[in-house]
């Protein structure tokens, strides 16, 4: 064989390896999650609901390697408006429209509602946004609530900003604030590790009701057939049913086969 003959059969020989190298490293793909409270983030454990969504996404395909990102709601915004590639977890296009008018979102994961928590020694009656006229409330850094950040920047209501429904609860329970608002998963989560929440009075209507989806960019769009396809066996997986149960949020996976009264007690 003559030495052309040769450096041509090696290098089509490095050109295949390169090619069969390239297709079986999967292509690693950011998933932000901002939701900084349980049953979505677990200090204490590595298999929070959120960490266990990315292990089992993982599981069920190999082209993609979805890495999980924790970040904060002001971080995030800023992202979308710098216009970054990006996949959020337990988000509502709603949410973020503003950011990027192009936001995409997969079938629902599940439903979720916002929630006014009180003092029980001084309940916060809420069925509209004008209700907290005169009150002093506990919100969120980069949150925006519908009806009420409106009334917060005429100085209608008072709000002091954290970054936790603990650090809401503690300014609550010391009474330096009326009321705050949190996730109604959060508030199930509480009542499912038997957490102490007899000194709380809950909103019978809750702030707004939403369903949580991955919300993607068009950098993305070609994911939404898998995402939407791993989200629908997902709620058909005994384990992943457990998982929620275990957290107390199973009932909020399809709410919309419980009556309207029924819907409101979760």
């Amino acid at each position: 064989m003559t030495f052309y003959r040769q450096l041509f059969h090696l290098t089509y020989l490095v050109g295949i390896l390169s090619l069969y190298s390239s297709a079986s490293i999967a292509q690693s793909i950011n998933v932000y999650s901002y939701h900084l409270d349980p049953p979505f983030h677990l200090e204490t454990s590595s298999t929070d609901l959120t960490v266990e969504f990315i292990s089992r996404l993982n599981q069920v395909q190999s082209e993609h390697k979805f890495k999980l990102i924790v970040i904060n709601r002001p971080e995030l915004n800023r992202k979308l408006i710098d216009q970054e590639p990006y996949l959020i977890l337990w988000a509502n296009p709603i949410w973020f429209k503003s950011k990027d008018k192009n936001v995409m979102a997969t079938n629902n994961i599940f439903w979720d509602a916002d929630i006014w928590v009180s003092h029980q020694s001084n309940p916060v009656s809420y069925n509209v946004p004008s209700d907290l006229i005169g009150k002093h409330i506990g919100g969120r850094y980069g949150y925006f609530y519908q009806g009420v950040t409106q009334l917060i920047k005429s100085n209608k209501i008072k709000a002091t900003l954290q970054r936790s429904d603990m650090e809401n609860a503690k300014m609550l329970l010391e009474k330096k604030i009326d009321a705050f608002v949190m996730s109604r998963s959060s508030y199930l989560y509480w009542k499912a590790i038997n957490q102490d929440t007899s000194k709380y009075s809950v909103s019978i209507s809750p702030h707004d009701a939403y369903q949580r989806h991955v919300l993607v960019s068009q950098h993305n769009q070609f994911l939404l057939p898998m995402l939407n396809k791993f989200i629908s066996e997902l709620k058909l997986d005994e384990n992943w049913n457990n998982k929620m149960k275990l957290l107390g949020v199973d009932a909020l996976v399809e709410p919309m086969e419980l009556e309207l009264n029924e819907l409101l007690e979760y």
